[in-house]
Parts: structure tokens; C-alpha cells; sequence
């Protein structure tokens, strides 16, 4: 293919259908290029949804990304597992979809630290979203209530090429793992 872009799907999107009847009540689309895979829900019915997008690691593939980050004053970090691979994550931002008002929201708290959205998580005890990034090695905590994002590295605690997130719907505790065999227990609130 001419284009930079690996387009897994072709215009993919959220469609939400109500529950006993299965008549449809929405859809969102992907940000172009881009296709959801992962999202999860905030106890207020907050969906985070944060897309994937891959140009493929050739010239154009390239030019589009020194685009990308000359456009948002960045510069073009490449992690490990990305050189690995036969294509390279651009930052995408996260969607955020009200589907109480169908209101949708983008959020780009620092789109660097925003490649290759792995796992989304609500913890039920704190009603924290997390959300990691494993091209970027970082874990995203969103507070639903107030849209406020805390990141932190996934180096902090000691793990790289951070994967999954999960945890306890009875206790503070979530819990991260990276690519190697690394696991670590967290509190949600710290």
C-alpha cells in the first residue's frame, strides 16, 4: 500500500445498542486512522475508548510522525519494543463519550506519553479509569468526576514494556504488569 498508514479497520467505531431490546442508540467513530480496541466505564457512564494508530516504519511512515511532533512541539521518541516491530505508534488522544448525553470529549494530556494504548481499567472502589501505554511505558489515572489525569512511568515502579492493569473491586489495589514477567501491586489512590 502507497499510504503511511496501517488502517487495521476500516471506519471503525463504538455502536451502543440498549440492553434488553438491542435497539440502537449510537456510534462513534475512530479518529481517522486510528480503530478502538480497549475501553472501559466510569460508574457516572463515562466510556474511555483511547485509539490505536501505526504508520508502517518506512520513509513515509517516518515523515508523517516528524509532522506529527514538529506540529505539537515534540520530538520523535522511539521506545524499544517499537524499533522491534515493523510499525512505529503515533500518539493518539483519548475519547472520552458521555452516553448519558452523548457528549464526546478528546483527552490529550501529553501525547507523547500516549502510544499504543494497551489496557483500560475502572477500578470500582475509587472510580479511577487507568489506562496503559505500552510504547510509552506509562499508566494514565482519569477521575471521572473531574477529568483530571495523573501520569506516571512505568519505570517508577520498576516495570518496562508495561502491559496489562487490573485489580480489586474491594480494596485499594490495582495491579500492572509489563512484557517480561514483571508484576507490581499499586494503590489506585497514590
Amino acid at each position: 500500500s502507497s499510504s503511511p498508514f496501517i488502517r487495521r479497520f476500516s471506519d471503525s467505531c463504538l455502536v451502543l445498542y440498549k440492553k434488553n431490546s438491542l435497539e440502537f442508540v449510537s456510534a462513534y467513530r475512530a479518529p481517522k486512522y486510528s480503530f478502538f480496541h480497549h475501553f472501559s466505564c466510569s460508574k457516572e457512564g463515562k466510556l474511555y475508548l483511547p485509539p490505536s494508530r501505526y504508520v508502517r516504519k518506512s520513509q513515509k511512515g517516518l515523515q508523517v510522525l516528524q509532522t506529527y511532533y514538529a506540529t505539537h512541539n515534540g520530538i520523535l521518541p522511539l521506545s524499544a519494543p517499537e524499533m522491534a516491530k515493523d510499525r512505529i505508534s503515533v500518539p493518539t488522544p483519548i475519547v472520552e463519550i458521555d452516553v448519558h448525553s452523548k457528549s464526546e470529549k478528546l483527552i490529550e494530556q501529553h501525547l507523547t506519553r500516549q502510544k499504543r494504548p494497551q489496557s483500560v481499567y475502572h477500578h470500582p472502589k475509587s472510580n479511577f479509569i487507568f489506562i496503559t501505554f505500552s510504547h510509552s511505558d506509562t499508566i494514565f489515572r482519569i477521575n471521572p468526576k473531574t477529568s483530571q489525569v495523573s501520569i506516571v512511568s512505568a519505570f517508577d515502579f520498576g516495570l518496562s514494556n508495561i502491559r496489562g492493569v487490573t485489580g480489586s473491586s474491594t480494596t485499594n489495589e490495582i495491579y500492572v504488569n509489563g512484557k517480561n514477567r514483571g508484576l507490581v501491586v499499586l494503590d489506585a489512590y497514590t
